[in-house]
């Protein structure tokens, strides 16, 4: 009987310390279940941007690819109907001062330096989407680009 007293005594302590662990195990439970929510996010997200980026190549012929020293380029075809696989590229960079350069771009087109002013300005302003719509101008200039030396021809 006495064993059994004692027993007893430390039962209700020993019920604190399950019930601490099980509150614990739960807790970890949820935030494991978050993470998990989070990644399945995360990966929805991912598997969207690389159906854009697989729409952009296919029905643009972009590609986008990260060069040493900081440098982004942006590649595209379908450019001229005429020579539809020939390449239109340029390459993106931002300076020590936050601005950014295009330190390269084939064919070189006349006005990109004001396209690149425009840029570093409406950036400067904070304007939303002044990235993709650089990306887009530079586009359409390179359409424009290769209609004159068409019309050249």
């Amino acid at each position: 009987r006495l064993e059994l007293s004692m027993n007893l005594d430390k039962l209700p302590q020993e019920l604190a310390v399950v019930t601490s662990k099980k509150e614990a195990h739960e807790r970890e439970i949820k935030e494991l279940l978050q993470e998990k929510a989070e990644i399945e996010k995360n990966k929805t997200a991912s598997e969207k941007y690389i159906d854009s980026c697989k729409a952009y190549r296919d029905t643009l012929g972009m590609a986008i690819s990260r060069h040493s020293g900081g440098v982004i380029q942006f590649e595209f075809k379908y450019i001229n109907p005429k020579s539809p696989e020939k390449r239109y590229i340029f390459q993106l960079k931002l300076n020590q001062k936050q601005q950014y350069t295009v330190p390269s771009c084939d064919p070189y087109l006349g006005n990109l330096e004001s396209l690149v002013v425009d840029l570093n300005r409406r950036d400067a302003e904070n304007e939303p989407g002044v990235f993709a719509w650089f990306v887009q101008k530079m586009r359409r200039e390179f359409c424009s680009y290769a209609l004159k030396v068409e019309e050249e021809k």
